[in-house]
């Protein structure tokens, strides 16, 4: 049986309170992200570890980045429209526009004789594979505005679906005819929703929220601004059902009260057809004088 050592023990131990914990002094980087890993969803929650980061800003490193806060949004947000951090979006379209860049260079070199084109066929051929991989990533990344710009994957797009049957393949050149398609109509979309104001009870347009998204440079960052949105969703539906149940309220109060009244309208009116006196409106009766009655008997 294998003895743990000594500082095995303190991380266990410290990942058992770590919801207690505030200045830290010059502890390292690889023991707090041990504190992190051993400590459960339920005490080392991401308001705690923001407080405690927060006191101790030497804390923040890749390492706690990429292991907790990555799993913090793939744990409360799993079914986020962004995927990832901007700087780990950008890389990956990058990594993407590659082969379609490699493609549309060398079917542009090609394009001045028709030997050069059949030389250069077996080489397009060749990126097929990369590129039907390529499109199937692309087609679930959200692409903005400001990201199509940083890559240029739009203009590469563009130039492929024009490119001849032999370097690219009608079905290759269908997708990414399509798929330029849609990154248009949605930067159209965002640039005509730019210049609107938001609607009521909207706190970012798409505009905006894409813009946002472009600060989001670490996986702490993206947290944080989808755990905003989050509450301030949460804060309209309450607000919203808090008002539909004092107008449900309200008309059952005012039913009540019309009830009464239309109640005692009636009674009046009933009162009045028999020659009553109104004392006999709410059932009292008319009692009368004691001694005319006795008179009369």
């Amino acid at each position: 049986m294998e003895v743990p050592s000594l500082r095995r023990l303190c991380v266990r131990l410290l990942a058992q309170y770590v919801h207690c914990m505030y200045e830290l002094g010059d502890m390292q980087n690889d023991i707090w992200a041990e504190i992190l890993a051993g400590s459960g969803p339920q005490t080392a929650t991401p308001l705690v570890v923001r407080r405690i980061e927060e006191i101790n800003p030497h804390l923040e490193c890749a390492e706690t980045d990429e292991r907790y806060w990555k799993a913090a949004v793939d744990r409360d947000f799993p079914y986020r429209g962004l995927a990832f951090p901007y700087p780990c979006l950008r890389s990956q379209v990058r990594d993407a526009h590659e082969p379609w860049k490699a493609l549309v260079d060398l079917c542009g070199e090609a394009s001045s004789s028709t030997a050069s084109t059949s030389a250069a066929t077996p080489a397009a051929r060749s990126l097929q594979p990369r590129l039907r991989s390529t499109l199937q990533s692309l087609a679930a990344v959200r692409m903005s505005t400001r990201l199509l710009e940083d890559t240029g994957i739009g203009h590469t797009f563009k130039r492929a679906r024009k490119l001849h049957a032999d370097l690219l393949p009608k079905d290759l050149q269908h997708q990414a005819s399509t798929m330029f398609d849609h990154w248009r109509d949605h930067h159209r979309l965002l640039r005509d929703k730019a210049s609107r104001k938001p609607g009521k009870g909207m706190e970012l347009s798409a505009a905006e929220l894409e813009e946002a998204h472009t600060q989001c440079n670490t996986w702490k960052q993206l947290y944080t601004f989808l755990a905003s949105l989050r509450d301030k969703r949460l804060a309209k539906f309450s607000n919203k059902a808090k008002s539909m149940y004092q107008k449900q309220h309200a008309q059952r109060h005012g039913t009540k009260g019309l009830r009464l009244s239309m109640a005692a309208a009636s009674s009046a009116r009933r009162v009045a057809r028999k020659g009553l006196p109104h004392s006999n409106v709410h059932g009292l009766g008319n009692t009368g004088n004691p001694a005319k009655k006795a008179e009369a008997r």
